[in-house]
């Protein structure tokens, strides 16, 4: 399997895990308030709380999200192959929230994303010393 193809499945299962856990309490927030809540911000706590999670991702396990671990992934610095701070590992994300079409097509022609561009970074598959 490709690393494209590895980062897009880790993609994937990123979102799949940050949605059940956005989801699951706005729902019980929504069945408990019984209209005592507006829908509007119901709806905007979603969407802030997503946009937190998914910015924060690739912190829980040390250059990986869920999905990057899944499918053996790890995000480095491409001077080096050294591990990439906190700062970087952020900034990756949120260039990409306004900018999801965009970071699509540079990730399936070129092979990286404008945040990897950006943050000089890249993501490899994780060796055993890692």
């Amino acid at each position: 399997m490709s690393i494209v193809t590895r980062r897009i499945l880790a993609a994937l299962i990123d979102h799949a895990v940050i949605l059940f856990i956005v989801c699951i309490p706005v729902q019980i927030i929504y069945d408990n308030a019984k209209n005592n809540i507006p829908l509007y911000l119901l709806f905007t706590i979603g969407i802030i709380a997503y946009a937190a999670l998914f910015v924060c991702k690739d912190l829980v396990f040390k250059n990986s999200g869920i999905g990057k671990k899944l499918v053996n992934l790890v995000i480095v610095k491409k001077s080096g192959l050294e591990k990439v701070g906190y700062g970087r590992i952020v900034l990756r994300n949120v260039i990409l929230l306004p900018l999801l079409s965009l970071e699509i097509i540079l990730l399936i022609f070129n092979g990286e994303r404008l945040g990897d561009i950006l943050t000089n970074t890249m993501v490899v598959l994780k060796t055993e010393n890692e």
